[in-house]
């Protein structure tokens, strides 16, 4: 017996493969932000309407937070690095 399994939308095949790389918290914040700017292209293509002025500035402050946290996690993982290659150096 052969197990088919349901198709998976590109949307989750892609979420799939970033959990691969990266926690779920992360994965899912990334995904929110998304979602947020999803929301206020939709928002004003479809319905028309443009978004005030505390929304925006919610918006913007939940991308540069996200912004802000990806900045903080690169360095940290430079800096980890770094660490390693000091270790290996020692070590020769």
């Amino acid at each position: 017996m052969a197990f088919n399994a349901p198709p998976v939308s590109p949307t989750q095949g892609l979420l799939i493969l970033s959990l691969r790389f990266e926690s779920a918290g992360s994965a899912s914040v990334l995904r929110c932000t998304l979602d947020i700017l999803l929301a206020f292209a939709l928002e004003a293509a479809a319905f028309g309407q443009t978004p005030g002025a505390a929304q925006a500035m919610g918006a913007a402050l939940v991308v540069a937070t996200v912004g802000f946290e990806g900045y903080r996690r690169k360095k940290q993982e430079e800096e980890e690095e770094e660490e390693q290659e000091e270790k290996r150096q020692l070590l020769r």
